[in-house]
């Protein structure tokens, strides 16, 4: 539908922690389009692409099937030096380390007009992890949080 969900927005400054668009794959899929900055660093950001699917309602996948070497990062942005790729290539993969594996799925809740997103691995409640989001359109100007 062309709308991009922002993660923990604030509407009043128009930013949001990350911002995730859903491309449709033939067969049912998708591929989830998550772009945010990178932790630790300034100026940096990361889009990295992860093929999911539906179960019931809810999105699936796996963090281990992200393509980090695929992963576009900027750098204020320009696209980034190969030294700024590499470490955030490398910050991502550390974190996702320990859950890679792991199934993961969101399940959304519409409150007003936001959604509370719900995560779960492998089945096990990931209650650290519910977020909240709201979904724009691609022209209301909303940034990433610097």
């Amino acid at each position: 539908n062309g709308m991009i969900q922002c993660t923990g927005p604030k509407p009043e400054a128009k930013t949001c922690q990350a911002m995730t668009h859903y491309e449709f794959t033939a067969g049912g899929g998708l591929i989830a389009h998550d772009h945010m900055n990178v932790p630790g660093t300034t100026g940096l950001t990361i889009e990295l692409s992860t093929p999911m699917h539906y179960e019931g309602a809810r999105i699936c996948g796996k963090l281990a099937d992200t393509d980090l070497g695929a992963a576009i990062v900027m750098r204020d942005g320009s696209p980034a030096n190969d030294a700024d790729a590499a470490s955030a290539r490398q910050i991502f993969d550390a974190m996702r380390a320990p859950i890679a594996a792991k199934l993961m799925c969101l399940d959304y809740s519409p409150v007003g007009d936001q959604v509370v997103i719900a995560t779960t691995l492998d089945g096990q409640p990931m209650n650290s992890a519910t977020l909240w989001a709201k979904w724009i359109k691609p022209d209301e100007g909303y940034e990433l949080t610097p």
